[in-house]
């Protein structure tokens, strides 16, 4: 099969002289085919049609089909003939297809290619009465002329004589008819505004400077000056656009292309895939606002004034004087400021003053920030009696040490030494893994440690109110006798 080919005319139709003599319709048509770049030759079969238009669908005359033609070195000529009325004087395309035989499917070469005014040559529009004219049979031996240059009615053309027959001093060549210099019926070329002036233009153009509109001295490639007021706060519409439209910026460096977009839903601001003029790309939502004013980033759907959503916890939501590494906002019912430290959230104030107060803070588990001392028997189940104590006390072995991230120095226990001890009184991650103690709950163990050591000492003073009195009776003798 003929590979797909790039056909590139170079001798646009030419008349030969053998058809000047036979003055018929026919003419010759020399071009150049090539196959992937090369000089194609061998035996094709070419179809030839003739068009009133570069692209349309109206044809003229016949389709010439079938014609063979040898190519050499990628030249080939060949006679193609419309009839008559096909060259009317009007412009006319040829369209070419080719294969190699029968065999195959023609394959039509694009663009198609202008026939240039050297076929009108054949025939002149107004040469029919020559076929049959009365004073000669041919122009070789006209009755009244020897040659053409002396022939009798080759004198006067018209009642003109030959030599008079173009003409300067027609006032029709010289008079002023419309459009006049200066009408607004035409774009002129100037530096000047054209005042009362308006066009319409259909299909695609391109300027290779800058462009001003409502401006004379635009300074980059386009811009728009004045234009009507819009809305009340006086604005002037500079630009207007349709419903369910888009701006859109080219590819940068790393591949990112992003555009503006609005329709009935509200205003995109979006990171895109796509070239403009293509759909090939997804499009990321970064930003939106919807008719009601409410602003989302990371969502289209925002169900406050503003709704930020990020998949990330370890990417910034918000970022106060630029420092990263943390969020904030309204997650699950509950205001959440935080920071993500080792894959758990961290809240962090800069600095607590220390001023009179009325209670202190605690968190739940799950994160909320409460105020400590709660501790209605309403909000507890499974209740039992709590016994460590003293012996508790006495098997803890407080620390001193330095704390990895500043290097400061402190003292205290550790949670995983606690939890060998009195599990209850230690704080777990979401894995199970100890990461606190509950300092504030030690005061339970001294409770304990001091009823135990209290009943002790009830324990001990009993025993010296036993021994007093034995103590007493030895020191009395019998019958209240001092030994």
């Amino acid at each position: 099969m003929l590979r797909r080919v790039v056909f590139l005319i170079l001798l646009t139709a030419i008349l030969s002289s053998q058809y000047l003599t036979a003055q018929t319709t026919a003419f010759s048509y020399q071009g150049r085919l090539t196959d992937d770049g090369n000089p194609a030759s061998g035996a094709f079969q070419m179809q030839f049609k003739l068009f009133d238009s570069l692209g349309g669908a109206g044809q003229v005359g016949s389709t010439l089909t079938d014609v063979p033609v040898t190519v050499t070195q990628g030249t080939f000529t060949v006679k193609l003939d419309f009839g008559a009325n096909a060259l009317s004087g009007a412009n006319r395309w040829l369209e070419i297809a080719v294969r190699h035989n029968s065999g195959e499917s023609y394959i039509t070469l694009s663009p198609r290619e202008q026939i240039a005014s050297s076929p009108y040559a054949v025939r002149t529009l107004s040469a029919a009465s020559a076929d049959t004219a009365t004073n000669a049979t041919n122009a070789t031996n006209a009755t009244n002329a020897t040659t053409a240059a002396t022939a009798t009615n080759a004198l006067n053309l018209g009642g003109l004589a030959a030599n008079q027959f173009v003409q300067t001093n027609d006032p029709r060549l010289s008079d002023l008819r419309n459009p006049l210099p200066g009408s607004p019926s035409y774009i002129q070329n100037g530096t000047d505004p054209q005042s009362s002036s308006n066009f319409n233009i259909s299909g695609n153009g391109a300027f290779g400077g800058n462009v001003g509109i409502g401006s004379t001295t635009p300074n980059h490639r386009l811009r728009v000056s004045g234009g009507p007021t819009w809305t009340n706060r006086s604005w002037l519409g500079a630009l207007e656009l349709d419903n369910n439209s888009a701006i859109a910026w080219r590819s940068n460096s790393s591949g990112y292309r992003f555009g503006i977009g609005h329709n009935n839903n509200g205003l995109y601001f979006v990171h895109t895939g796509s070239d403009p003029g293509t759909t090939t790309g997804t499009t990321d939502v970064r930003l939106f606002m919807n008719t009601l004013g409410a602003v989302g980033i990371g969502t289209e759907n925002p169900q406050a004034k503003l709704a930020v959503v990020s998949d990330n916890f370890n990417y910034s939501i918000l970022a106060v004087n630029n420092v990263v590494g943390g969020y904030a906002g309204f997650f699950d019912g509950r205001v959440t400021v935080g920071r993500a430290i080792g894959g758990e959230v961290q809240l962090t104030v800069k600095s607590i003053p220390l001023l009179p107060s009325i209670a202190a803070v605690c968190f739940n588990p799950a994160g909320d920030l409460l105020q400590c001392g709660a501790s209605s028997l309403k909000w507890k189940k499974n209740i039992h009696p709590f016994s460590s104590g003293l012996d508790a006390i006495l098997r803890l072995q407080p620390i001193s040490y330095q704390w990895k991230e500043d290097g400061r120095f402190d003292v205290g226990l550790g949670a995983e030494d606690v939890a060998k001890i009195v599990p209850e009184l230690t704080l777990r991650n979401a894995d199970g893994d100890v990461t606190g103690v509950k300092y504030e709950r030690i005061n339970l163990l001294l409770i304990n440690a001091v009823k135990q050591q209290q009943g002790e000492i009830e324990d001990l003073q009993r025993q010296v109110n036993a021994l007093t009195r034995v103590l007493h009776r030895r020191s009395v003798g019998p019958r209240g006798t001092r030994r």
